[in-house]
């Protein structure tokens, strides 16, 4: 079902970038107003990295946690992992400038979510089979552990900030990579605090209010290590969600 949703995911946008002859993918040119409505912002056209993480849920659920992967298992990872994230970032400055051919779009559109996703999943896969890794020791930091409870609500808030930020301008950008990371840092930045007053104000007041209408009438089940690893795997299919997100919206 999952591969099945991820073939039609890739075939919708194929199709609506042929048949609306969309050429405009490139983010480093900027995105014509069709494709913000018909590609960029629809769900079925962004749905990919959420099946990928479901799939990988499914796949650290059933890994024995007593028999962790090899060094060179690890690598084949990390390998796989820069092959499908490292190209989707030097393919944006191929023709920088100019337009791209309706193939290079229709590829970077259909099948860069799909990639991305795909290395997100690997360094996940290789983080919770290879707990002693150093990826794993530096993403398991705990200076991580506030931003990632917050991380969701930032995802929900971010487009807002971008979008108020960007319709108020009164003149046009000029874009230039100090810019770029200008407006990227201070766009988490200020998305990470709206999120932290959103969560005290909306998010956890909703979650007490929820357990006093529907109080649990008996103590919930313990979760397995298992079920920490797919709840483990959730948490960083969002979290994918947002870098991939996050790194499209910057390149706008």
């Amino acid at each position: 079902m999952l591969v099945l949703l991820l073939l039609g995911n890739i075939g919708a946008t194929t199709a609506i970038m042929y048949l609306y002859n969309l050429t405009d993918a490139n983010p480093t040119n900027g995105y014509s107003s069709d494709y913000m409505n018909l590609v960029y912002a629809k769900p079925y056209c962004r749905v990919a990295p959420f099946l990928i993480g479901i799939a990988t849920a499914w796949k650290l659920k059933e890994w024995d946690r007593s028999r962790p992967i090899s060094q060179a298992t690890r690598w084949i990872l990390y390998a796989i992992a820069a092959g499908t994230m490292g190209p989707l970032v030097l393919l944006c400055h191929v023709h920088e400038g100019t337009p791209w051919s309706m193939f290079e779009s229709i590829a970077y559109s259909a099948a860069g979510r799909v990639a991305w996703g795909i290395g997100i999943a690997c360094l996940m896969y290789s983080c919770f089979t290879a707990q002693q890794s150093f990826l794993n020791r530096f993403f398991s930091w705990s200076v991580f552990g506030p931003l990632a409870r917050l991380t969701f609500c930032a995802y929900l808030m971010h487009p807002i900030i971008l979008f108020t930020y960007y319709l108020n301008r009164d003149h046009l950008l000029h874009y230039s990579n100090s810019d770029l990371v200008f407006w990227f840092v201070g766009g988490a930045t200020i998305s990470y605090v709206v999120a932290l007053f959103v969560s005290l104000l909306v998010e956890k007041p909703a979650m007490n209010l929820e357990k006093l209408i529907f109080p649990q009438r008996r103590p919930r089940p313990k979760l397995t290590p298992g079920d920490d690893l797919v709840a483990d795997a959730q948490q960083s299919l969002v979290q994918a969600s947002v870098m991939i997100h996050a790194s499209a919206a910057g390149n706008n």
